[in-house]
């Protein structure tokens, strides 16, 4: 399981690494999707707001700072990470691959302009977690609205 969350480590930095050395690229613009999709092949930016979308709604939907171009520099340190050690890993991993019986993990659940990208994490790695340790034979859907909601007692039988 190690190996996976490497390799999502290793595309989130290249993804920090191309925003932060390619400033002079808009955002939502087409030359930066294809920026993206030429320098990796994990998966395939696209288009997901319209391209006059401003950029200040987008950082919202991602929980950052209100002012984020005065206090992004401030708060977040530079990281060097140019070695991973001697670990070998695979060239591919895809857990779809790797745990076809296990449904959610095809799953992109969407937290609309709710704010809740935590709850909605939450939510999805315990439902796949579930079903990756029971070999596929639960496969409970474990919602994010239960996360978001003040419940005074949840009783889930896993």
């Amino acid at each position: 399981m190690g190996i996976f969350y490497m390799i999502i480590l290793i595309d989130f930095i290249f993804c920090v690494y191309a925003v932060s050395s390619h400033d002079r690229l808009h955002a939502l613009s087409d030359e930066f999707i294809d920026y993206i999709n030429f320098n990796q092949n994990t998966w395939i930016a696209g288009r997901n707001f319209h391209k006059k979308t401003p950029l200040k709604n987008i950082y919202v939907l991602m929980g950052t700072y209100r002012d984020y171009h005065n206090t992004h520099r401030e708060y977040t340190p530079r990281r060097n990470y140019t070695s991973l050690g001697k670990r070998r890993y695979p060239k591919n991993f895809d857990a779809r691959n790797h745990w076809q019986h296990c449904p959610s993990l095809n799953d992109i659940r969407d937290q609309g302009s709710c704010g809740s990208c935590w709850a909605v994490a939450a939510a999805s790695a315990m439902t796949d977690r579930g079903c990756i340790h029971s070999n596929g034979k639960k496969n409970f859907y474990f919602s994010s609205q239960d996360v978001l909601s003040c419940v005074m007692a949840v009783a889930v039988e896993y």
